[in-house]
């Protein structure tokens, strides 16, 4: 059966090309788009575990996560409230700004984070994990200088000792990091508190950074501050991984239920190729019957037969997709890292396969019911 599937399949050769490309674009749309979503998920993770036991404090509002941390306003009186809770080992509170370098797109993740940290409290914000690559950190008094992450130096070709225009005043360059994983690092240039909030024309500070007495007991200090100072939120890194993680599967949802229509489409085409090739080989189906072929039979040599086209696009789009996924990560720049997981390889070859058996399904029943007798006549 398998070998009249295969010599039935490529009889139009043609059509059945035309039928497996159907089935490889919309498999290779799932695995690229899904690759993406794989990928910002791993790189969330793993920025997240470099900064396990902080706390974020925040302005209050009903904002979604991100709008809520690029709108935040702290003032100094709302400062000093929250660095009073007990419970707090270090703190120290950072202002900052997001844009994109001349040329980026705008859109996705900010190429360029400014921002203004107390330089004796640099280390709490870039955390115990960052390693400088040359140079030497932000001193008390260093208001001619930044220091400046991996990502943002190699784009705009700097070196310790190098100028950068912030807000269009000159820094020197006096330290640069060794590639991080988190953007915020990575593309950021790092200034003293008070050089930036004299830059960026305010008196506010975007978050205050915590790190706690005792690190079991975060989620406590957390509440504990949300209840003793009015309009603030404070975030702990599980609460952020919680947040982001189901931003990222409603992303995930989206783009490949998107990309699950196009897929569906070529579906459709396995099924019209199938009714095609029903309709063709009537006479040939009408003199397998008369020699004993069963209806059981019939339904699962059509089966076998869209079976085999969809799995060929499917691995034909699975290997597109992989390509696909590494081409967005290099166009972006490195912003969209692309990760095919063999969840998501084995997931769309079972997607392929559930399209293949579908749409086989009808040209198989309409195949099976068909008369001996008046197969046989047709012409």
């Amino acid at each position: 059966m398998l070998e009249m599937a295969l010599r039935n399949v490529f009889r139009q050769k043609t059509r059945t090309a035309l039928t497996v490309v159907g089935i490889m674009i919309g498999i290779a749309a799932i695995v690229a788009l899904g690759s993406i979503s794989e990928g910002l998920r791993v790189q969330i993770a793993k920025s997240l575990e470099q900064s396990s036991g902080l706390i974020t404090v925040i302005e209050k509002s009903d904002s979604g996560l991100f709008m809520s941390l690029s709108s935040s306003e702290l003032s100094q009186e709302t400062v000093d409230e929250v660095m009073a809770v007990s419970g707090i080992k270090d703190a120290t509170p950072v202002v900052y700004k997001v844009g994109y370098l001349e040329g980026d797109s705008g859109f996705g993740e900010p190429s360029l984070f400014e921002i203004g940290v107390d330089p004796e409290k640099i280390d709490l914000y870039t955390t115990e994990g960052a390693r400088l690559a040359e140079g030497e950190t932000l001193d008390d008094g260093d208001t001619e200088y930044v220091m400046a992450g991996s990502k943002i130096t190699e784009k705009l070709d700097l070196k310790v000792g190098d100028t950068v225009a912030v807000e269009e005043k000159e820094f020197i360059v006096k330290g640069i990091y060794e590639e991080f994983g988190n953007s915020g690092l990575d593309s950021g240039i790092i200034m003293p508190l008070d050089i930036a909030k004299e830059l960026f024309e305010t008196d506010k500070y975007s978050s205050i950074i915590i790190y706690p007495d005792d690190i079991n007991n975060v989620e406590d200090l957390a509440k504990d501050i949300e209840d003793t100072v009015d309009g603030v939120s404070a975030i702990t890194t599980a609460q952020f991984a919680k947040q982001i993680g189901q931003i990222v599967d409603q992303i995930g949802f989206f783009t490949i239920g998107i990309a699950g229509i196009s897929a569906v489409v070529g579906g459709l085409g396995v099924m019209n190729t199938m009714i095609m090739s029903v309709m063709e080989r009537r006479r040939e189906i009408g003199v397998l019957k008369a020699i004993g072929a069963t209806n059981s039979y019939v339904i699962r040599m059509i089966l076998i037969e869209s079976t085999i086209i969809s799995l060929i696009g499917g691995l034909l789009g699975l290997g597109v997709g992989y390509l696909g996924s590494k081409a967005i990560g290099a166009f972006s720049g490195g912003q969209a890292q692309g990760i095919v997981t063999s969840n998501l390889a084995l997931n769309s070859m079972l997607f392929a396969l559930f399209l293949g058996v579908v749409g086989g399904l009808y040209p198989a029943r309409k195949a099976s019911q068909l008369s001996p007798v008046e197969a046989l006549r047709y012409e």
